[in-house]
């Protein structure tokens, strides 16, 4: 939703606009483009995602004209340090680059009890998160956040934390405006 937001945004500001769509294995493409229609073309393309597995961006984002405007949608659990280092080298090319972290809600505030819980990145990796521990938890995750955005922000880079209650219209606007949503916990 965000990202057909942000494309409808840049259609609407006679700005081309495309998506790069890693799932799976797969690369799915809507080049950048003006005409009418590509926004529909974007969301049929993105309706076709499904989420899971860690694909490395990194590469994904080389080939990417380092004259763009690009907006990357990702929870920031794949190749980082991969990924900062080639968007740091389009930004001194020309590029301008924003990175839109992904955050469950759940993640931020996970449920009162005892659960077994696994990344969806690595889904045999399984943890049991109860109350005693979910304390320690959040201030991890606390901590892997703020400093995620330190070093997209160090990068030059823009960065915002958009959690998956958020509606999208604010979402999208928070990114285009450069705002901070109130619930991402200073992370802007």
């Amino acid at each position: 939703q965000v990202a057909v937001g942000r494309a409808a945004g840049a259609h609407a500001s006679s700005d081309p606009g495309g998506v790069m769509a890693l799932h799976g294995g797969v690369v799915q493409r809507v080049p950048q483009r003006t005409r009418r229609g590509t926004v529909q073309e974007i969301a049929r393309v993105l309706e076709q995602v499904s989420v899971g597995g860690a694909p490395s961006l990194a590469p994904a984002l080389a080939q990417l004209p380092t004259h763009a405007r690009i907006v990357l949608i990702t929870d920031c659990l794949s190749d980082m340090d991969a990924l900062l280092k080639v968007a740091a080298a389009h930004q001194v090319a020309g590029a301008l680059v924003e990175c839109v972290h992904v955050v469950a809600a759940e993640e931020l505030d996970p449920p009162a009890g005892t659960f077994l819980v696994n990344e969806p990145q690595a889904p045999n990796d399984k943890r049991v998160l109860s109350s005693a521990s979910a304390a320690e938890y959040r201030a991890r995750f606390s901590a892997f956040r703020k400093e995620l955005a330190s070093r997209w922000r160090a990068t030059g880079a823009g960065y915002t934390e958009v959690r998956t209650d958020v509606p999208a219209a604010r979402a999208v606007r928070a990114v285009v405006m450069g705002l901070a949503l109130p619930s991402d916990e200073g992370a802007r």
